[in-house]
């Protein structure tokens, strides 16, 4: 982690808070997830350490990229790609109504993250409008993400 300066919280999971990195050398922006082993039981330990194998292999233009991975005093650390435009149920809320042409841009975006996970042996086991997030604010696709790690 000494590579990057961690600042901005962005968001809190049922396991994990996820703050917002810069790479000190190139300034390139990621999201560290990190994820404290404490209130963790070997049952969860085992199923994170699977997950991040999952996502580590998934290589697709709407699911999340895994760049990186530390472990250091009883916490994994989770660098993934950045998602600075929000969850897709909040931009749902927010804009209220969708043309078909853009509905159809998402959700053709959302099947095929969901099809190659399932070409690749993964079921995501938790698949909701929540478990997408956009890249940018600005329109764009959406990237299934939260693995539930």
């Amino acid at each position: 982690m000494d590579r990057y300066v961690v600042s901005t919280r962005l968001g809190k999971g049922s396991f994990g808070v996820v703050r917002l990195a810069v790479e000190k050398n190139g300034g390139r922006k990621w999201a560290v997830k990190t994820v404290d082993h404490e209130n963790l039981t070997k049952k969860d330990l085992q199923e994170l350490k699977e997950e991040v194998h999952i996502m580590g292999g998934l290589r697709h233009a709407h699911i999340v990229m895994l760049h990186e991975v530390f472990e250091d005093h009883g916490c994994t650390h989770l660098v993934m790609e950045v998602m600075l435009g929000g969850e897709m149920f909040d931009r749902i809320v927010e804009k209220e109504k969708y043309s078909e042409r853009e509905a159809c841009s998402a959700l053709l975006s959302v099947a095929s993250a969901v099809r190659y996970c399932h070409d690749h042996g993964v079921v995501h086991r938790d698949l909701k409008v929540r478990s997408f997030f956009f890249l940018f604010i600005l329109p764009c696709a959406p990237y299934l993400c939260n693995f539930l790690i």
